[in-house]
């Protein structure tokens, strides 16, 4: 028999419709890999602060300053073990994205399967450091309206040739998964 998997949906949660994604990751998947997943999973490096959040304790990177659990010292199938079950996550405490992880379903590993596996998706991440929700909203104003006086610096701080290169309802599912290739995996049967 193989080992337990989560099929986790993500979701940002607020006014911004986008970046949803299903992940199915074996255990143990340490929350600290979850939250580099996550960040890959965006095209995000992980390197901003973030934490996750379950019932009243949080985890992070140990900072007695934030009172974050360290996150490396259990696995997310701890917190979320069965269907429904929740938890939080932040990221970039600056621009203050939230998403909102559920299980949907609980499993076992397929044979020569690795995970974590991203299985679906919509929406294409944000850029590092836009302002958040309502920064994102005004940078994709911003880039629809080549009349807008910041049109061509948002351009160009983006690495864009044209701004039709950005596209907000773009995911490329095999991105994602190359991205997710560079987690700590595991393959089932492996052992």
């Amino acid at each position: 028999m193989g080992a337990n998997v989560r099929d986790v949906r993500g979701a940002r949660t607020g006014d911004l419709p986008t970046g949803l994604g299903r992940v199915i990751a074996a255990q143990p998947l340490r929350r600290r890999d979850a939250g580099g997943t996550l960040g890959d999973l965006q095209t995000r490096r992980s390197g901003q602060p973030h934490c996750f959040t379950h019932g009243d304790t949080q985890y992070g990177l140990s900072d007695d300053e934030l009172g974050f659990r360290d996150e490396r010292t259990a696995t997310l199938g701890e917190l979320v073990t069965g269907v429904g079950d929740r938890v939080g996550y932040s990221y970039d405490f600056g621009d203050g994205w939230e998403h909102d992880l559920a299980v949907e379903q609980v499993g076992v590993t397929e044979p020569d399967t690795r995970y974590p596996v991203c299985v679906a998706g919509t929406g294409d991440c944000p850029p590092e450091d836009c302002g958040g929700v309502f920064g994102y909203e005004q940078l994709r104003e911003i880039l629809a309206d080549p009349s807008h006086p910041e049109h061509e610096s948002m351009r160009e701080w983006l690495g864009l040739a044209a701004a039709a290169e950005f596209d907000a309802a773009r995911f490329d599912i095999d991105a994602a998964n190359q991205a997710l290739a560079g987690i700590d995996a595991q393959t089932a049967g492996s052992r």
